[in-house]
């Protein structure tokens, strides 16, 4: 390379001249500018959400793929009671099979105290590998269950926490991505657990039949693999946390409104799904319904909560989530006692099972409609909170 000759009488102003028109000003406006290309480049967290665009809305894609594959499989469990109950894998009783469900849906729901911080940090990308592994594996394993026990720890146990690695991010990426828009996001997001909860009990039941238990469950396995793989290429997360939460915050116990608040959730939380796991062996035991219909309970319900985790969600972005919290409990309770009324009504009359089996029908749809508008608008409240932490 040859050398570049000065002249004698070059001074201190003709060098910088010289400096300036080989390399120009502009390129050092930026520090960003100077360094390599694999230097991973922060985005500013002052930068408000898009609220919309395509790669918003993807991230609704994909989120609804993870609410699929996590409450939809949970909504499913009124089936694999119903054929728990039948004997033909292990004998127990009715009690310690819900167990299975139970311990799922807690498991799922614990693992997010400590899936927060780890989201928090940065952890998006293995929570989801960690999460879809659990899920997938522990569909495979379930499949080769003989025991009550082998079905607690596959089913209740690794099935539920590879829920909560996946569900926790789905919900909290979505302030980073939408404001004004947040309520109808998370809705369009949480109708993937109403079809979850829609589609996979079908499929069992189709399938149970055909092939067995065992491959019937490792097919529903190799659905969620590849619904899990659409979250792993559209979803990235946009900004982080401006103060990563500790893994226990002791102030927030300090919170009068806070603590109103979870304990409100907690009490609504355990009669939301008291029907999914009873309503099909119940139609069945007691001779409602056949078999057959018997194992479409649990696809009714859910189809029912479609539309009360969409229009509420956005209904709560012109009104706020509390506003519509509160008449939905109120819809609740009168429902819930109609059906009481008119439950002791058919008894005393004598009423043919089959009219009995209308209103049943219908009285799961409208209730699981305004039970998923109370659950989900929490949801949003929950999210709402979230953003404003951000």
């Amino acid at each position: 390379m040859s050398a570049t000759t000065l002249p004698s009488t070059f001074t201190l102003e003709d060098a910088s001249g010289w400096h300036m028109e080989r390399f120009p000003a502009e390129s050092h406006d930026t520090v960003a500018e100077i360094l390599p290309d694999a230097v991973e480049r922060k985005v500013d967290n002052s930068v408000p959400p898009p609220n919309g665009g395509t790669k918003a809305w993807l991230q609704v894609l994909g989120s609804w793929m993870l609410f699929f594959n996590t409450w939809g499989i949970l909504n499913t469990f009124g089936v694999f009671q119903t054929y728990y109950e039948s004997g033909e894998l292990f004998k127990t009783s009715s009690s310690n099979i819900s167990w299975i469900g139970s311990i799922q849906a807690l498991t799922m729901l614990a693992t997010g105290a400590f899936v927060g911080p780890i989201y928090d940090r940065g952890g998006f990308r293995w929570l989801l590998i960690v999460g879809s592994m659990c899920v997938v594996v522990g569909h495979m394993l379930l499949s080769l269950a003989k025991k009550y026990w082998e079905a607690i720890l596959t089913q209740g146990f690794m099935v539920g926490f590879g829920g909560g690695c996946l569900y926790v991010p789905a919900v909290a990426i979505m302030p980073t991505y939408f404001t004004s828009k947040l309520g109808l996001a998370l809705g369009i997001a949480a109708s993937g657990s109403s079809t979850g909860g829609i589609i996979y009990p079908i499929m069992f039941y189709k399938l149970i039949d055909r092939v067995g238990f065992g491959w019937s469950v490792r097919i529903l396995g190799f659905t969620a693999l590849t619904t899990l793989i659409i979250p792993f290429a559209v979803m990235e997360m946009r900004v982080k946390p401006a103060k990563v939460r500790s893994l226990i915050d002791w102030t927030a116990f300090r919170d009068g409104p806070y603590i109103m608040f979870v304990a409100g959730c907690l009490i609504g939380f355990t009669s939301c799904y008291i029907a999914f796991f009873y309503t099909s062996y119940f139609g069945q035991a007691s001779g409602i319904t056949d078999t057959s219909l018997s194992f479409y309970l649990v696809p009714i319900l859910n189809a029912g909560s479609v539309f009360g985790r969409t229009v509420p969600n956005w209904l709560s972005d012109k009104i706020g989530p509390f506003n519509v919290i509160a008449p939905s409990k109120s819809i609740i309770i009168t429902l819930s006692s109609r059906f009481l009324t008119s439950t002791r009504c058919i008894c005393r009359r004598h009423t043919p099972l089959l009219q009995h089996c209308r209103r049943k029908h219908c009285w799961n749809s409208r209730n699981n409609f305004i039970a998923r508008l109370f659950h989900w608008c929490l949801r949003r409240s929950s999210a709402s909170n979230l953003c404003c932490s951000h």
